[in-house]
């Protein structure tokens, strides 16, 4: 468990690490182009900032748990949108809202 813990929580950080910038600096990959999904240009960059945030808090140990709830949240965010404008994949959000939460039960203390 140990492992996969280390493992989710490392991909979970770089992830945020590699999306959030590109999506401050406003580069528009193609398959970004997410405007259809109701998000304009200055909330992808608000969701960028949002993702840099929670990252940061997720690396370091002692605001894990803030990290995490913030990184649920703005997803909590982006599944609602997915819902709203029934666009698929509808499972992608719903996951990146539970796996930080998911790392915060892993990582515990018991």
């Amino acid at each position: 468990m140990k492992l996969f813990s280390r493992i989710l929580h490392i991909l979970l950080v770089a992830g945020s690490f590699f999306s959030g910038p590109i999506k401050v600096l406003g580069v528009r990959i193609e398959f970004m182009k997410i405007t259809h999904v109701g998000f304009d240009d200055w909330k992808i960059t608000l969701f960028g900032v949002a993702q840099v945030l929670s990252a940061i808090l997720l690396a370091i140990p002692r605001t894990m748990i803030i990290g995490a709830v913030a990184y649920s949240l703005t997803y909590v965010y982006v599944a609602w949108q997915y819902f709203a404008y029934d666009q698929s994949p509808k499972f992608l959000p719903v996951l990146l809202c539970a796996l930080p939460l998911v790392l915060v039960f892993l990582k515990r203390k018991k």
